[in-house]
């Protein structure tokens, strides 16, 4: 397990979570997230989503986001190739929308399945 934490601690700061907060976080069995167990995830989801960036962070190397638009096949394709000859430490991540703009010009982007 990671960290050296075994189940039964795990299951003992749950139940001491949940007696301080005055919920139940959670079904046991079958297992399933009660709506107080979804509320606390949602707020602490961000920070334990954000904790690989954490030791760039403290040292002062934190990462710089660049966000690019173009279609699927340069994002797909070609960006990562262009990326791999300037030899620069970068991840990549896509996020595939379907784009509309409005009246006014302004550019929607919603997500793809």
């Amino acid at each position: 397990m990671p960290y050296g934490i075994q189940q039964p601690a795990i299951s003992g700061q749950l139940s001491q979570l949940e007696k301080a907060l005055g919920v139940r976080l959670f079904d046991r069995r079958p297992f399933g997230l009660r709506p107080a167990g979804a509320k606390l995830f949602n707020e602490i989801e961000p920070f334990f989503a954000g904790l690989g960036r954490l030791p760039a962070y403290v040292r002062g190397h934190a990462h710089e986001h660049l966000r690019l638009a173009a279609p699927g096949r340069i994002l797909r394709d070609y960006l990562p190739v262009i990326w791999r000859a300037t030899n620069i430490s970068i991840q990549i991540g896509t996020y595939f929308a379907r784009c509309e703009s409005n009246e006014r010009g302004r550019i929607t982007a919603t997500p793809r399945d």
